[in-house]
Order: C-alpha cells, then sequence, then structure tokens
C-alpha cells in the first residue's frame, strides 16, 4: 500500500491529549471527521486516535464505519508525555536542531539548521540512535556528497531533513503511518526543503522500486 501524503493544517499544541486505543483485524478505511483530530497512529491490530479535546461521540459514529473494529480503551495524558521535549536546542555534528522558537538567530558559519515542529511523531534528536544515524550520515556526506536518499520510517522527518541540509537534491521519506509522514512534510516546509522531497505512505518497500536512492537511512526497526 502507497499513497502521497499532504501535510496538516497548522495549529498550536494541546495542553492534553485525548487517545483513543482501537483494535481491529485490518487497517482502517478512514479516519473520525472531527475538528479536534490530531492523527492516527497504527501499531496492528491497534489503532491509536489522538484528539486536542474529547471526541468520544465522533469515534463510536467511527467505528461504526469500520467493521470488526472495536474501542479497548481511552485515556488523557499531557502533550508533554507523549512527545519528547525539543524546547532545548540540540548540537549534533554539523545539525543545530530545535523548535522554531528556540533555533539561536545567529548560527555559526558551517551549522546545519534542522526546524522541528512539536509533533507526535518520533524523532527529536534526543533519542540516541538518532543522534548516532545523524553522525553518521554526516559522516558519509563528508566522504562522498549525498545526492539521493531514503528514509524508511521517516517519523518526524529528521533524518530526511538532515540529507537535504547535506546537500541531497531528492528525497523519499517513506512511514506506514500517515500521520508521521504528514509531519515530515510539514516539517520540510517549515525549512524551506519542500522542493525534491517525496512523501510517500506504504506498508512495503515496492513503493521505492526501481531506484530507491543512493543511500537508505533507517532508524530502530522497519515494519
Amino acid at each position: 500500500m502507497s499513497a502521497a501524503a499532504t501535510p496538516p493544517a497548522a495549529g498550536t499544541d494541546p495542553d492534553q491529549l485525548h487517545v483513543y486505543e482501537c483494535r481491529g483485524p485490518r487497517l482502517p478505511r478512514t479516519e473520525p471527521k472531527h475538528p479536534g483530530l490530531l492523527g492516527l497512529w497504527m501499531e496492528p491490530p491497534y489503532y491509536y486516535l489522538f484528539f486536542r479535546e474529547p471526541a468520544a461521540d465522533a469515534v463510536t459514529g467511527w467505528l461504526l464505519g469500520e467493521p470488526g473494529h472495536r474501542l479497548e480503551r481511552c485515556y488523557t495524558l499531557p502533550y508533554s508525555a507523549w512527545r519528547e521535549n525539543i524546547g532545548t536546542t540540540e548540537r549534533i555534528g554539523p545539525f543545530v536542531i530545535g523548535a522554531s522558537a528556540e533555533c539561536p538567530d545567529a548560527i555559526p558559519a558551517g551549522t546545519l539548521t534542522i526546524v522541528l515542529s512539536r509533533g507526535l511523531a518520533f524523532g527529536s534528536g534526543l533519542h540516541p540512535s538518532t543522534r548516532g544515524c545523524l553522525l553518521a550520515l554526516a559522516e558519509i556526506h563528508r566522504r562522498r556528497p549525498l545526492t539521493t536518499a531514503v528514509d524508511l520510517g521517516t517519523g518526524s522527518g529528521i533524518l530526511a531533513l538532515a540529507a537535504r541540509r547535506l546537500g541531497a537534491h531528492r528525497v523519499t521519506a517513506l512511514d506506514c503511518n500517515l500521520l508521521a509522514v504528514r509531519e515530515a512534510l510539514a516539517n520540510a516546509r517549515v525549512n524551506g526543503l519542500e522542493a525534491g522531497w517525496l512523501a510517500l505512505v506504504a506498508s512495503g518497500l515496492d513503493a521505492l522500486r526501481p531506484s530507491p536512492g543512493e543511500v537508505l537511512l533507517m532508524n530502530l526497526e522497519w515494519p
């Protein structure tokens, strides 16, 4: 399964996340129609609906159109408890990573800035595996300049953004979660790196044929 993705409309971060955990035998065909929906996170056979406000009626109505799916439980948690904190600017090799409000106006020469939204997808630069991938990517580029790259399981898009900042003229940001692909594309736009950016929702690598790219990036496991 593959599809192109478009980014969601911009909005302020909620204080609370209202999460509805559902279970079903297949990928949902639709998403609930509710203005407070932040996204659908898929971990088959579980599917997590994130809202900025309570939405029990919308979820109940949505489940009626998704045969075999049922609500397991719902809970509320602080938004900050889900998303990794990127409230401070992080320096990782040649990259400076942070939220837009925290990125300093004066960036040292030779430094590459990556601005990330406070979204729901994984990838802030704080996790050791992400830091390791960023450092490895910078070293690969030092040895041979990048031209194309594919980020498998893109999450926030941080590795694809790093490849573009290093000079890759084409990157493919691929994830099985539409929520992640939307966030990655939104981050590409915030950074002015949308040109040469292909966003794909895919559950298999066939979407990358015939020529996936020069460098394959994969942080943690790929489904």
